[in-house]
This record gives structure tokens, C-alpha cells and sequence, in this order.
């Protein structure tokens, strides 16, 4: 409907309406879940909205995530097709114009009868795409031709910015979290990380009576380091460590910046020969690092290595593997010794 001035008006019916207050109610009780949100968003959005396929392009600073959520199964041909318009329509603000086959695709089937189940492409379309700044775009799809009012098109533009309000508050969330349980220095996981990992961990080998091990790591010498160069030498020793611990820890192991110039490293299903290795390894490492940014600097780290027993506390736990820290700095500074 146009007024007399010929301003286009839209009018919505009250399911329409409903869904629009709807989605002021999908907020975060506790933690906020994008994905989840999205998908509720969607489920009610099928329901005044006729798409077979609603597409979320997610765009990252080093990836893009592609989400299609089809009514119903889809063949495999409109699936490709959808595929190709959303990443024409949003993946450049994520990596370059044009389709691209390396970006992540994931698609959700939502319960319902397949509206389109052997169309081989999307007869219509609209996209809310993103603009420069954001890190959002929606699309909706439908096999038949002319199925997408004006109003559904008001109804996508709605809902894609209200998903990008969410977007930008989980990710704000989730930045908050993360410097919570980080060291502003290093970058690894804080102490307060560290313990809630090894306590999670520690029960679960409680349950499945796998081994475990923890080691306290300690750079020797730093005081004299930072007296003799200055602390910013003294932190491009920490960081230097960080990365020697990053490079030879495997995917499942942990640590953390446990106090001034100590590491924390949780080492699971590792008995204690392998843990006596993998820090042999990880000084090795850490000493390569440090003279690579810093050749000037003498450097080494002690390691003592605990392996866990059964029903043991972390406390317990933490406090043999320093104490084999402290023969080690004491008796053989710059190598690992095993607790008994």
C-alpha cells in the first residue's frame, strides 16, 4: 500500500506482529548462545516467512562460517545453489570477492515437510546483506518464483539486524570472558583458568582411571635478568617461554602463567616417564625461543613433574610437583626432576 505522497507502507498481519515481540524475548539469561538464538530466530521465522533455506553468513577476521537452515531436506543441487549466493553475498568482508570453496558450510535441517525437496535452484531470494562494519548477513530462499513480499523482506531486514545486536554482544561477552581467565602478558591462561581446567580434568580421570600428569615450570634466574637488562627484557623472556610451551605441548595439554616467572601444565593421559619428556622437550623449546629474541639473554627453566594418584587433590598434586621444582632449581637448575 502506497500513501497519497506514494510512500510504500507495510503492513503486517498479527502473527507477523507477534513475531517481531517475539524476538525481544530471546535474550541471554545467563551466557548468550549465537547459535542457539539464531536458531529459535529461524524456527519462528519458517512460520510467517515461505523460504525454503534461510541462510547466516558469519564473518570472522580469519575465517567465515556459512549456517543454512532448510525446511525440510533440500537436494543436493538448491543447496549448492544457496551456497554460491551466500557467499557472493557475504563472504568478501571476510576474504575477497567471489565464491570461495574452502569456507565452512553447515547445514541444519529443521523439522517439517520439505517444501522444495527436488528443486534445483532458488527461483527467488533476498539477502540482508552486511555493510563494511559488520560480521552478519541473512538471506531467505524459496524454489518457486514470487513467493517473497515486500514485507518478508522488511521482516529478514529486521531480524538480520537484530542478529547482528546479538552477534555483537555475544562476541563482547565472550572477550570479557576471555580476559578473565588470561594473563594480559603472555596471553596464556591465568591461574584461575588453570585450576578450573585441572580440576575438570582431574575428575574425569577420576571416572576413567587414566593417567595424568602436572608440571610447575620456572624460568631461572629472572630477577637477574630483569636487574641486568630491565623488565622488558624480563617479559620477552615470559613471552618467549609461552610460545616454547605452545610449540611442544599437544592439543589436549594446558598451561598457564601461575605466578610471576612460574608455569602450570597439565599433561592428561601422560604417566610420568612421558611427562618427564614432554617437559624435557618443552625447555629445549623454550630455550630455542629466547635466543631467538633475545641472543643477549643466558637463559634456562627448571621443571619438576608430579604424577597424579589415585583420588589425589590438585592441591596435593601441585604441591609435589613443586617441591620437585625446587630440586630441581636447587641441585640441577635447567632440568626436569620426576616427584616421588
Amino acid at each position: 500500500m502506497r500513501t497519497p505522497s506514494g510512500k510504500l507502507i507495510v503492513e503486517f498481519a498479527e502473527d507477523e506482529i507477534a513475531f517481531l515481540n517475539m524476538l525481544n524475548t530471546i535474550l541471554p539469561v545467563a551466557v548468550p548462545d549465537f547459535r542457539r538464538a539464531v536458531r529459535r530466530a529461524v524456527v519462528e521465522a519458517s512460520h510467517i516467512i515461505p523460504f525454503d533455506a534461510f541462510g547466516v553468513v558469519r564473518a570472522g577476521r580469519t575465517d567465515t562460517e556459512i549456517t543454512i537452515y532448510a525446511v525440510g531436506a533440500l537436494s543436493s543441487p538448491l543447496l549448492a545453489a544457496v551456497r554460491a549466493d551466500l557467499e557472493r553475498a557475504g563472504v568478501p568482508a571476510g576474504g575477497g570477492p567471489g565464491p570461495r570453496s574452502d569456507v565452512e558450510v553447515e547445514v541444519v535441517e529443521l523439522s517439517g515437510p520439505s517444501r522444495a525437496p527436488e528443486a534445483v535452484e532458488a527461483a527467488s531470494a533476498y539477502v540482508a546483506a552486511a555493510d563494511s562494519a559488520a560480521t552478519c548477513s541473512c538471506a531467505i530462499f524459496a524454489a518457486a518464483a514470487g513467493v517473497f513480499e515486500r514485507k518478508h523482506q522488511v521482516l529478514l531486514s529486521v531480524l538480520a539486524t537484530w542478529l547482528r545486536s546479538y552477534l555483537a554482544f555475544s562476541d563482547a561477552y565472550r572477550q570479557m570472558e576471555e580476559m578473565s581467565v588470561t594473563d594480559p602478558l603472555t596471553g596464556c591462561y591465568n591461574r584461575r583458568k588453570f585450576v578450573d581446567e585441572a580440576e575438570r580434568e582431574l575428575e574425569r580421570a577420576r571416572r576413567y582411571g587414566y593417567d595424568l600428569c602436572v608440571a610447575l615450570v620456572d624460568v631461572d634466574r629472572l630477577k637477574q635478568i630483569n636487574d641486568s637488562f630491565g623488565h622488558g627484557t624480563g617479559d620477552v623472556v615470559l613471552k618467549a617461554t609461552t610460545d616454547g610451551l605452545a610449540r611442544r605441548l599437544r592439543k589436549v595439554d594446558v598451561f598457564a602463567r601461575y605466578g610471576g616467572d612460574e608455569f602450570a601444565v597439565l599433561l592428561p593421559h601422560t604417566p610420568l616417564p612421558g611427562g618427564v619428556l614432554a617437559l624435557q622437550r618443552v625447555l629445549a623449546a623454550c630455550r630455542e625461543q629466547v635466543s631467538q629474541v633475545e641472543a643477549r639473554v643466558s637463559f634456562s627453566a627448571s621443571a619438576g613433574v608430579a604424577a597424579w594418584r589415585r583420588d589425589e587433590s590438585l592441591e596435593s598434586l601441585l604441591r609435589r610437583a613443586d617441591t620437585a621444582l625446587y630440586a630441581a632449581k636447587r641441585e640441577h637448575p635447567g632440568t626436569v626432576v620426576a616427584a616421588d
